[in-house]
């Protein structure tokens, strides 16, 4: 029997949309930590892993930084943080100061992180951190534009020392003083999120590393047998070393291994 064009544009039409459910269906997960960073330095982790900082912006003397940095690799299903860490700029001034001055923020100075879902076209938020400088100079978590961060619920705030960089760590080349201030005072922001449904990395079964000499001793000597497979330049079994650090990162970005 023959079919009208208007039977013929509805099949068509109904194909496509099959076709869209199925690609849907399929898509790739990602979760990424989408940042924003004003007049501050500011370091974005998930579970204590650091995905990115904007030290270089924040050496230069800008303090800006927006972008985003894969964060699926480290979350698993069940609990995770997301922190933000925020320090003044004045610790990477080259200028001699005084502490206050180092440690004071600028008015306008901020970090906003958000975990975010994507699936094809579709994105959804799944937690945030949205960082602002209070009227006593002290970082605070905005929550419905109050200073309330200690009420935000599944929040905790602490001020740390940051990570410093003795000479002779990096080639004298590249060390540059005030690139890992010494003493820098950060403000830390950790968020709880519990998240459901994502891959089940071998990592997370895996014994934790607590820096015990004989693990030290193993991945001293791990490291070692991956610099000899370097210089064999032998891909084939540097990938069969590495195959489940490659698998995962495949997974959580849509690469392939190669």
């Amino acid at each position: 029997m023959m079919r009208t064009l208007f039977q013929w544009k509805c099949l068509i039409l109904l194909g496509v949309m099959m076709m869209s459910t199925a690609n849907a269906a399929n898509e790739l997960l990602r979760i990424r930590s989408v940042f924003d960073i004003n007049s501050a330095f500011c370091a974005i982790k998930t579970n204590g892993v650091i995905g990115l900082d904007n030290r270089h912006s924040a050496v230069a003397g800008r303090g800006f930084g927006s972008s985003s940095t894969n964060a699926l690799l480290f979350l698993e299903n069940g609990e995770n943080e997301i922190t933000a860490e925020i320090g003044a700029l004045g610790w990477f001034s080259k200028e001699t100061i005084g502490d206050e001055a180092r440690k004071s923020f600028k008015p306008d100075a901020g970090c906003k992180v958000a975990l975010t879902a994507l699936k094809g076209k579709e994105s959804k938020v799944l937690s945030q951190l949205t960082i602002a400088i209070g009227k006593d100079g002290i970082p605070y978590a905005q929550s419905g534009g109050e200073e309330d961060s200690a009420k935000t619920e599944n929040l905790s705030v602490k001020k740390i020392t940051a990570q410093e960089v003795k000479k002779g760590h990096i080639p004298d080349d590249y060390f540059r003083g005030n690139k890992f201030p010494v003493g820098m005072e950060l403000y830390q922001f950790t968020q709880k999120v519990n998240l459901r449904g994502l891959p089940e990395w071998k990592w997370t079964k895996a014994a934790p590393f607590t820096g015990k000499p004989e693990q030290i001793q193993a991945l001293k000597i791990a490291y070692l047998d991956l610099w000899h497979l370097f210089a064999e330049r032998n891909n084939q079994k540097i990938k069969k070393y590495l195959n489940e650090s490659l698998q995962a990162w495949a997974i959580s970005t849509g690469n392939s291994i190669d």
